[in-house]
């Protein structure tokens, strides 16, 4: 199933990696208030450590994003454009 976030339309997908699934929920809750649409997707698995998770967003939106999750005090671990 293709992402919602098309890069044809949206000028690409970037990520914000938050680390846990609970923090991405939190990220992607914040954002829709800010009516920015995202998607919580799992990013990697780090061998015994578990399952790290982000927000996928589109990257026009980038500045916005960073600036709403910092305003919600949300940690981001990196960002992926």
């Amino acid at each position: 199933m293709p992402d919602k976030f098309d890069s044809d339309r949206s000028g690409g997908v970037c990520t914000a990696v938050t680390g846990s699934m609970t923090n991405a929920l939190k990220a992607q809750k914040t954002l829709a208030v800010a009516a920015i649409p995202s998607s919580v997707k799992k990013v990697s698995s780090q061998g015994g450590r578990g399952c790290v998770y982000g927000v996928n967003y589109s990257c026009a939106q980038a500045r916005n994003v960073r600036v709403v999750l910092e305003n919600a005090n949300i940690k981001v671990k990196q960002y992926i454009d």
